[in-house]
Formats: C-alpha cells, sequence, structure tokens
C-alpha cells in the first residue's frame, strides 16, 4: 500500500518536480533497531533539555521516534517494525533536505 502511494507520487509529480524529489530513508525497521534509535533519542533530549522530566523528555521524543514500551509499561508495536511505516523527505538535486 505505501509502495502505491509512492507511486502515485511520482506518478503525478513526475521523478522530479521543480528540481526536487522524494528521497525514501527508511523502511522495515527492526523491534532491536527501533529500541536502539529510541533510546539514543531520549538520551539526546534528556541531555539537550535538561530542564524536562523523564516523562516529558519521552513525549518529546516520542515526535521523532517511536518507543517499544509506553510510559505505563504497556508494549507498543513501531509502525516501522512492521512494514507499515516509510521515512520519506525532499531533496534537492545535491541531496539536500
Amino acid at each position: 500500500m505505501i509502495y502505491s502511494k509512492i507511486l502515485s507520487v511520482y506518478s503525478y509529480a513526475g521523478y522530479t518536480y521543480f528540481g526536487l524529489r522524494l528521497q525514501l530513508y527508511d523502511g522495515y525497521i527492526s523491534i532491536n533497531r527501533q529500541k536502539g534509535y529510541f533510546d539514543e533519542k531520549f538520551e539526546l533530549v534528556k541531555q539537550n533539555r535538561p530542564e524536562l522530566t523523564l516523562e516529558e523528555a519521552f513525549v518529546e521524543t516520542t515526535i521523532s521516534a517511536s518507543p517499544i514500551r509506553n510510559l505505563d509499561g504497556t508494549d507498543n508495536i513501531p509502525p516501522h517494525s512492521t512494514g507499515a511505516a516509510v521515512d520519506v523527505g525532499i531533496v534537492n538535486q545535491e541531496f539536500k533536505s
């Protein structure tokens, strides 16, 4: 389904549009790798925003990474770990965002 949506964007706009194009970054990510991504970003948020409580830092981290366990301890299955998500960016011809 994601693949067909990306193809429809390309068919609508062409491979490049005003010198810009889609850049696919991530698709499937294993649970272990996702945990690593979240933990790394969580540590960066705590380091860069020391005024935040742990709960606030957790919520801030969820803006850019999905945890494998929620604050209440329940399991969370990140979309990337099921193959249901793709990270897409728009880049110029030099591959700069």
